[in-house]
């Protein structure tokens, strides 16, 4: 995570950090950038609908899920970077309110 006043660069730091990791790696780099102040929470993580008690995806998890299918994909070859503040154990397991657990890859 970045945080800084305006116009100090942040952006052009992190793309050429992005940049030189894909030239390291012989990889195509992929960030997913979120504005917080841009979307709420409950769109950000999951929410549990109160008048239906349907749980609803946010987007955090449908990004870790695509990770995820994505990583066996041989074509692409793709390494995932995502700028979120989240902690994990060193386990690289999340899991969600709803018991459903979410097992991270190694290049995540």
């Amino acid at each position: 995570m970045m945080v800084g006043p305006l116009a100090t660069r942040k952006t052009g730091a992190w793309r050429a950090l992005l940049g030189a990791l894909g030239s390291l790696v012989g990889l195509k780099v992929v960030s997913y950038v979120v504005d917080s102040k841009a979307i709420s929470k409950d769109f950000v993580y999951d929410s549990l609908n109160p008048t239906t008690p349907e749980w609803n995806f946010g987007l955090f998890t449908n990004i870790i899920c695509k990770i995820i299918d994505n990583v066996g994909d041989e074509v692409s070859k793709q390494h995932w970077i995502i700028f979120m503040a989240i902690i994990l154990d060193n386990s690289k397991l999340l899991t969600l309110p709803i018991g459903k657990r979410l097992g991270l890859p190694n290049n995540v």
